[in-house]
């Protein structure tokens, strides 16, 4: 704003401040005594509304400004006029010696000397208004772009023109003054209406906008003035009235008859209303169609049935007729599903054609698509087929073999020619002592398709067998019969143990010592052997065994008892051929190993320990805790010393449960309590605070006795009645728990594994009163190891055993089994593994097997097996699902398969390390399998 102080005119800094534009359309009440500016009409400054004003009229304004409390006069002040309808604003004049740093109708005005003289109101500038149409003109005022006061018109008092005072319009408002504002107003968008061209027979609808601004109400009376009759009011037209600040929505349709060009004038009927001028175009329809030119199919041999099919599309803007149909001397090609029908523009139709072959050559017919379209031509090959099978074997000889016997061999057939082959298989020679054990046969056997099956020799008496294994086909080919020959033998008993006596050496009272034994079966029958320890201090699996000609068993014997003193004892195996084993040892006395057990703990039930530390810096805590006190007396104090093997963790702190004392320092602990530790199933002496400095290698947690020992070489703990206890580790060693850890290596025994017929069968001895559950693990080759199962297992009356049948591995493949003890659900120790030459066996299924080798890099082989011949999809597919390559899809024979994946996508590139997944698809089976890439 501008200021005269000492008669000169200057800028005020404060005037360059930047406020946003303040809405004035909620303004609170005035006092009486505020500053009021307005809009008038008259010298007397009371009118402002004027109504009926003419078009081209030039009315007069006053811009007065009511400040009674400033009888001063005015020296400066600030606002903005704006002037809304068709009129035009001009000819401004300040009073007074004023000068406005803005330009009309914005002003910051300083006043010069004299100030506007002291009186009320205040007249602050005059200006003209030229009313260019009959229609309401709305005059507002409110505070400029960047006020003095931030959203408030102001002014300056003569009093002290440094002080911005408040104005505000006189209504409270910003509308202040009016023209014309009882009178309609009429706003048409679009001003006129351009149709795009159209087909005939097509129409287009657009719409014209009718907005009232103005005060009254607007009446018209809508019609459309069209000569030709191209253009229509679908739904608004007549009379119809629009209220101050309503809308109307006209839609007018285009819908030409004919080709050309075309107009009409939409009429609002009133006098304030313009003429909307319409216009369009026509032309004629476009047809249009997709249809492919020519259908080729591959060769196909003479007497089959092919399928392909493809799509006819309207790309039009009108329909069609579609009628598919082929000529009468067209033999080779037909059309199962025939195509007659209407297709609407952007519509599509499949056709579908069968191509069966009566003759070999090229063969070609023209397919009609009606009198519309054009024809498509159909060309295919048909050829005689090669018909040929190879059978994998040209004789089978079963050598000699004990009566009641049974020996399968397995016998592969391959179609290598170009035909399928309807099968049957047979055995020539009745009765026979040969048989043949069959899969599902597929009919046909399809080209490039194997088939597997087993021809068995079971002779019921001694002598010589000779038979046939005959295959016939339903075409002209034929194969030789393959001889069958085998001598059947009368059984010869044949039973070798080794050792042949079992020594147990020296075996703590309650505890277990297992000792092995082999037996071979040296005979040319099957040795049935059910074994029986004949003394209850030794027990052994009591389940059936059969042993095969030069095959062997593995046998685990238990010694355990309470009762001390030596052992004598003798396992009879239940055969004739077998002698009695001589078993042997002594039991001598020693603590309850089930009592007063100490171990350290990560959790509050005092059941885990082992734990995982993710970072450097963590800090655990273990719990200290012994498990089935002997004595209900209560705790009166404890020995034992803590130990952490290596560096990779360091004890920070110990705390005691308690009052409780240690005389020595930590890790050593002699500690007494001022009050006895109460009697529970497991007491909790003190917990550990372990801080964890690596997590790259395992840290492995000890408990060991003092060096001088309160009992010489034992940890102990002190009852109510002042009594030594000995007190034993959980685990039986000195290594409680384990940090970042893979099992702990409890010593067990190994598994016994025995194989039979492409069966591999194993068994371990358990105490039958222990709640420990198992898990068994395989390996293959260099692989890493796999569990066989996820959920773990009990034992059934003291003997685990489990029967695994590892499909799809080829038969020489050595094969390492393991188990593992859960115990509350925490993997406690792991076996020593027992390896076994697998002898093979048929597919029982179709799925993935374990890849060779896993984790790899950068080859690895894809294995698994097919029960039955089919189309079969391999893909590699990432951890977020993500297809990185199909590897394979192709027609593959019943069997094991394998194909190697050398760790490239699908554009050849190679892939980073991390985890995959392989699917296996079939037409009846899914299946995944994670692998490992580490590079």
């Amino acid at each position: 704003m501008l200021r005269h102080p000492n008669n000169f005119f200057c800028f005020s800094n404060q005037l360059l401040l930047l406020f946003s534009i303040i809405c004035f359309l909620l303004l609170p009440s005035l006092a009486a005594a505020e500053a009021r500016v307005g809009i008038f009409f008259d010298e007397n400054y009371q009118l402002d509304v004027l109504e009926d004003i003419p078009v081209n009229s030039v009315v007069p304004g006053y811009l007065v400004l009511d400040a009674s409390e400033t009888p001063e006069g005015i020296a400066g002040w600030e606002m903005c006029v704006e002037m809304e309808g068709p009129g035009v604003l001009f000819n401004w004049e300040l009073q007074g010696q004023s000068l406005n740093i803005l330009e009309a109708p914005c002003f910051m005005v300083g006043v010069g000397t004299p100030p506007l003289p002291g009186s009320n109101p205040y007249l602050l500038a005059t200006f003209e208004v030229v009313v260019q149409e009959f229609q309401p003109i709305i005059f507002s005022i409110g505070p400029t772009l960047e006020p003095t006061i931030p959203g408030q018109m102001s002014y300056l008092a003569n009093t002290d023109p440094f002080e911005e005072l408040p104005m505000y319009s006189a209504n409270g408002i910003p509308q202040v003054a009016y023209i014309n504002p009882g009178v309609p107003g009429c706003v048409v968008s679009p001003g006129s209406l351009g149709f795009p061209e159209i087909p005939v027979t097509q129409f287009r609808v657009m719409n014209v906008t009718v907005s009232n601004p103005g005060g009254g109400v607007l009446v018209m009376d809508i019609n459309l003035e069209d000569g030709d009759g191209a253009f229509t009011l679908p739904s608004v037209f007549g009379l119809h009235s629009l209220n101050p600040g309503e809308d109307l929505v006209i839609p007018v349709r285009f819908d030409p008859q004919q080709v050309g060009s075309f107009t009409a004038t939409l009429n609002l009927g009133h006098e304030i209303a313009p003429l909307i001028p319409v216009s369009g175009s026509a032309r004629e329809p476009l047809m249009g169609w997709a249809v492919p030119s020519s259908l080729v199919f591959e060769r196909v041999y003479v007497g089959s049935t092919v399928t392909q099919s493809f799509i006819v599309e309207n790309t039009g803007e009108i329909e069609f007729a579609l009628d598919a149909n082929l000529p009468a001397n067209c033999i080779d090609f037909s059309l199962p599903h025939p195509a007659t029908q209407i297709l609407f523009p952007g519509q599509t139709a499949v056709i579908y054609v069968e191509f069966s072959p009566q003759t070999d050559g090229l063969l070609e017919c023209e397919l009609s698509l009606g009198n519309t379209l054009p024809s498509v031509t159909l060309l295919g090959e048909g050829y005689i087929p090669v018909e040929n099978l190879i059978i994998q074997h040209g004789s089978l000889e079963f050598g000699e073999l004990a009566v009641g016997n049974a020996l399968y061999r397995p016998v592969s057939i391959f179609n290598s020619g170009e035909a399928p082959l309807y099968l049957e298989i047979s055995i020539v020679g009745a009765p026979s002592a040969f048989t043949t054990l069959m899969p599902p046969l597929p009919q046909p056997l399809n080209p490039g398709v194997y088939y597997s099956f087993e021809v068995g020799f079971i002779p019921n008496e001694t002598g010589a067998f000779s038979d046939f294994l005959r295959v016939t086909t339903s075409g002209y080919f034929t194969t030789p019969d393959i001889p069958l020959s085998g001598i059947g033998v009368a059984p010869v008993p044949g039973c070798q143990i080794s050792p042949v006596e079992l020594n147990f050496g020296q075996v703590v009272q309650y505890s277990q010592r297992h000792q092995y034994f082999t037996v071979t079966n040296t005979g040319n029958s099957n040795l049935v052997l059910s074994p029986e320890s004949l003394c209850d201090e030794i027990y052994i699996n009591s389940a059936e065994v059969i042993i095969p000609p030069g095959s062997n068993y593995h046998f685990t014997a238990t010694l355990q008892s309470q009762t001390v003193g030596p052992v004598n004892c003798l396992i009879s195996l239940g055969e004739e051929a077998c002698a009695d084993l001589l078993c042997y040892g002594e039991i001598i006395e020693g603590p309850d190993p089930y009592e007063n057990m100490i171990g350290l703990y990560f959790d509050t039930g005092y059941n885990q320990f082992e734990t995982e530390a993710q970072n450097i810096g963590t800090l655990l805590d273990a719990y200290l805790v012994i498990k089935n006190l002997s004595d209900q007396s209560g705790i009166n104090g404890w020995e034992c010393q803590f130990e952490i093997e290596g560096f990779n963790a360091l004890l920070i702190n110990s705390i005691f449960d308690g009052q409780a004392l240690n005389i020595l320092e930590s890790p050593n602990f002699m500690v007494g309590l001022g009050e006895p530790l109460p009697w529970a199933p497991a007491v909790r002496l003190a917990t550990l605070k372990i801080l964890i400095l690596s997590i790259d290698e395992e840290i492995y947690l000890h408990l060991h006795p003092l060096n001088n020992a309160s009992i010489e070489g034992e940890m102990a703990w002190i009852n109510g009645n002042y009594d030594e206890i000995v007190m034993r580790p959980h685990t039986g060693m000195s290594m409680v728990a384990v940090i970042n850890s893979s099992p702990l290596a409890v010593d067990i025994p190994a598994p016994v594994v025995q194989g039979n017929r492409g069966q591999i069968n194993l068994s371990w001895n358990v105490d039958a009163t222990s709640s420990d559950q198992y898990l068994v693990y395989r390996r293959i080759g260099n692989s890493l190891t796999e569990p066989l199962f996820e959920e773990a297992r009990s034992a059934e009356n003291g003997e685990f055993n489990y029967l695994d049948q590892p499909n799809g591995i080829n038969a020489g493949t050595v094969l390492y089994y393991s188990y593992a003890i859960i115990r509350n659900d925490v993997e406690v120790a792991r076996s020593p593994e027992t390896e076994i030459v697998f002898s093979g066996m048929p597919t029982l299924a179709t799925r993935l097997l374990p890849n060779v080798p896993n984790p790899f890099n950068p080859i690895t082989e894809i294995r698994f097996e097919v029960q039955k011949p089919g189309q079969v999809c391999i893909a590699i597919y990432d951890v977020s699902g993500k297809l990185i390559r199909h590897l394979m899809n192709e027609q593959l024979a019943a069997g094991p398969h394998s194909r190697q994946w050398q760790g490239y996508d699908s554009s050849g590139r190679q892939v980073p390390s991390g985890a995959y997944y392989v699917r296996l698809e079939t037409q009846s089976c899914v299946d995944h399998r994670k692998i490992l890439l580490l590079k």
